[in-house]
C-alpha cells in the first residue's frame, strides 16, 4: 500500500484552465488505485502550469531578468508585484484546488509545509513535506537554461516551518538544480543541509543520485514522465522507507 503520492507538476500543457479535465480523471482514478484521500496527494507546479499569456513582454525584460538573491527576495517580497507575477498560475491553482480539496496555493502563497505522521505496524513517525515553486520565473522561451529560482526567501521560509523532530524532510519541485540561475547555490545548500531526500521532474527521464558535500547530504530523484507521447515509456517511482533503520 501507498502512504503518499507526490507529483512535480506539468499537469496541462500551456496552464489554460480548461487543460486539467484529463488531469482531473488521472487523480481521480490514481486516488481509487491507491486507496488514498485527498490530504495525502500533493503537487506543485511546472513550467507547463504557467499560462505564458499572462507574462508580458515588459515582465520578462525587467522582473524575470534578476542576478542576485537580493533581487529575487524583493520581487518576491513585492506586494503589489507579486499578485501580478502570481496570475500565470491561476488555472493551475484551480485545479489544485479540486483535485486536493484544500487551497495550498494563491495570490500570495506559492510554496506550502506540510507534517504528516504515518503509521505502519503500530509505529508511527513523521515526515515534513516541503512543496516548493521552481515555475515563479518561468514564462518564456529559454527560462529553464538557467534563468528560474526558487530564492532564500522561499527556501529559508519552508525550512524554518518544519518539525526538527521529524524522521525525514522531503523537498519537491519542478526543474532540476541545473536550471536555476547560478545564485541559487546557496539556495540549494540550505535544502542538502536540511533535506533528506530531493524530488524533481521536467527532464521526463527518471534517475537518482546522492550528493554528499561541504554543504551536506541528500538524495535527488528525477521522475520521468508518467504520460509523454504514445511512443515513449510511462514511468513512476516508488521510495520505500525503514523507519527502524531511518534509511530508504
Amino acid at each position: 500500500t501507498f502512504d503518499l503520492v507526490i507529483a512535480t507538476g506539468d499537469f496541462a500543457f500551456s496552464g489554460k484552465e480548461e487543460e486539467y479535465d484529463v488531469a482531473e480523471e488521472f487523480f481521480h482514478r490514481l486516488r481509487t488505485v491507491t486507496t488514498l484521500t485527498h490530504n495525502k496527494v500533493f503537487i506543485v507546479p511546472g513550467n507547463h502550469d504557467v499560462d505564458r499569456s499572462q507574462v508580458k513582454s515588459l515582465h520578462t525584460k525587467t522582473w524575470y531578468l534578476f542576478d542576485t538573491q537580493d533581487l529575487i527576495t524583493e520581487i518576491l517580497t513585492d506586494d503589489e508585484l507579486f499578485p501580478i507575477l502570481m496570475k500565470k498560475f491561476t488555472g493551475y491553482n484551480e485545479f489544485a484546488n479540486i483535485i486536493l480539496g484544500r487551497r495550498l496555493f494563491t495570490s500570495s502563497r506559492y510554496s506550502y509545509v506540510k507534517k504528516i505522521t504515518i503509521c505502519k505496524e503500530e509505529k508511527s513517525f513523521t515526515l515534513n513535506l516541503l512543496g516548493l515553486n521552481s515555475a515563479l520565473f518561468a514564462g518564456y522561451n529559454g527560462d529553464d537554461k538557467q534563468k528560474l529560482a526558487l530564492g532564500i526567501h522561499q527556501v529559508d521560509g519552508a525550512i524554518r516551518q518544519c518539525d526538527p523532530d521529524a524522521l525525514f524532510t522531503f523537498a519537491f519541485f519542478h526543474h532540476p538544480v541545473a536550471c536555476l540561475h547560478p545564485s541559487e547555490k546557496v539556495s540549494i545548500n540550505i535544502l542538502k543541509q536540511k533535506a533528506d531526500v530531493i524530488l524533481h521532474g521536467h527532464l521526463h527521464e527518471p534517475g537518482n543520485a546522492v550528493i554528499h558535500d561541504g554543504a551536506g547530504k541528500a538524495v535527488i530523484v528525477g521522475a520521468g514522465a508518467c504520460f509523454e507521447e504514445r511512443e515513449s515509456a510511462n514511468s513512476f517511482n516508488i521510495i520505500e522507507l525503514d523507519a527502524e533503520t531511518g534509511r530508504g
